[in-house]
């Protein structure tokens, strides 16, 4: 996405400097259900989920962060609004990221305005993947769930439990073994 933009040799420099490398171990939790979130992180390597406990306390994954589909990891809601987190995102697999706080990331809007541009893009894309999930969740059978995440993503299903993908796709993980069968 940077590369749709010019910058100058000053703007990287200004860029670069806000952002600092995190590493996340499997198991490790990147922000937790009911604190504070200050930082976005920018997925560069692994996998991680978004979890809540729904009203009977079980585990509803939300949505997963990789590199192929939904990269920038946060609770944006969480984020913006500075309040308690809604949800835990943890890492399932060892993962790396760049990442950067609120104040810096404000501060960065302000200095190189061109980012304000690549923000406000990767909101969209959020928001659009948000009501996409919505509309299959509220539209589609499991069966077609199923088979346009495999489509979007096929090595997702060899990377997280049946479990936690049936709970993402609102379906019994037997029927994930089922459908894996076809494919």
């Amino acid at each position: 996405m940077l590369g749709d933009y010019q910058y100058n040799p000053a703007d990287i420099e200004i860029i670069a400097s806000k952002f600092y490398p995190e590493t996340i171990k499997k198991g490790a939790v990147f922000c937790e259900r009911g604190k504070r979130i200050n930082k976005v992180g920018i997925l560069s390597k692994g996998l991680l989920l978004a979890y809540y406990e729904n009203y009977q306390d079980e585990i509803e994954v939300s949505r997963y962060f990789d590199t192929v589909v939904n990269g920038i990891v946060v609770d944006f809601d969480a984020f913006v609004n500075q309040k308690p987190c809604s949800e835990t995102i943890k890492a399932i697999e060892d993962s790396e990221m760049l990442c950067i706080t609120r104040q810096n990331l404000y501060q960065l809007y302000k200095e190189v305005p061109a980012m304000n541009i690549i923000g406000r893009r990767l909101a969209e894309e959020g928001y659009v993947l948000a009501v996409r999930r919505i509309q299959a969740l509220q539209t589609l059978d499991t069966e077609e769930r199923f088979r346009r995440l495999y489509l979007a993503n096929p090595t997702l299903f060899n990377r997280i439990s049946k479990k936690d993908m049936a709970t993402f796709l609102k379906m019994n993980r037997n029927l994930i073994t089922q459908y894996l069968k076809k494919v």
